[in-house]
């Protein structure tokens, strides 16, 4: 699995296309976590919020692949049609198992969410950053998730810092959520969610849960300082 995934990341720098492929990644820390996670799970159907250029969507894809289930599917949400994402997934003979759709994700699980609740076993959330976009992409994805399913999210931990995309803020509120270390080069984190350890009325955090988890971050916070690169 790590060999093809660094197979797949050399592949990728190698393109001429890479520098703006990756104007808008997150690190290919993030891009190991989303494939490793598909391979172990073996989806079926993945939505990936937020399609930019294609690079996420491209390790999506070929982990799929990788599982050898001819029926896996990603399907991408983005409003601005891009070119050059559709282009990059074609000429890695990926676009069979790959669908665009050029809307926002609230216009998609409108005209969707009845035919995938229920059904999408992962879900990638890396579209509107804003705290209230954040907020409705995860709520909509709790009706669709399917029960062993799973959630991954980007820019999930904000470090406390006014910097970061406010989508962190409303991340961390969320119960059972689950941070991975933070990318060395870009120090984003990505954090998962699974529907397994979802109980119906328990999204958020209690308020013993959330001093614990403050107190925590406060901890984490001074330390980074440390220990964060340049």
């Amino acid at each position: 699995m790590k060999k093809h995934f660094e197979e797949l990341v050399d592949r990728v720098k190698a393109d001429p296309r890479y520098d703006v492929l990756s104007e808008a990644t997150t690190g290919m820390a993030g891009k190991w976590i989303i494939y490793s996670e598909i391979v172990q799970k073996k989806p079926r159907l993945v939505i990936e919020i937020g399609t930019s250029h294609g690079l996420s969507t491209f390790f999506i894809a070929s982990a799929l692949k990788y599982n050898n289930r001819i029926d896996s599917e990603v399907i991408t949400i983005d409003p601005e049609k891009s070119e050059l994402a559709e282009t990059f997934i074609r000429d890695n003979e990926l676009d069979d198992c790959v669908t665009f759709l050029s809307m926002t994700s609230d216009d998609a699980f409108v005209k969707y969410k009845a035919e995938w609740k229920d059904k999408v076993d992962m879900v990638f959330i890396d579209g509107d950053h804003s705290y209230e976009g954040a907020k409705k992409d995860f709520l909509n994805c709790l009706d669709i998730v399917s029960d062993q399913g799973a959630i991954l999210m980007d820019d999930a931990y904000d470090l406390g810092s006014r910097k970061r995309p406010r989508c962190g803020r409303y991340f961390r509120k969320i119960k059972n959520i689950h941070y991975c270390d933070p990318d060395p080069v870009t120090w984003n984190s990505f954090a998962k969610w699974y529907k397994s350890e979802y109980r119906p009325g328990r999204v958020y955090k209690s308020s013993i849960e959330w001093v614990a988890f403050i107190t925590k971050a406060y901890i984490r916070k001074k330390f980074n300082k440390l220990v964060r690169p340049a």
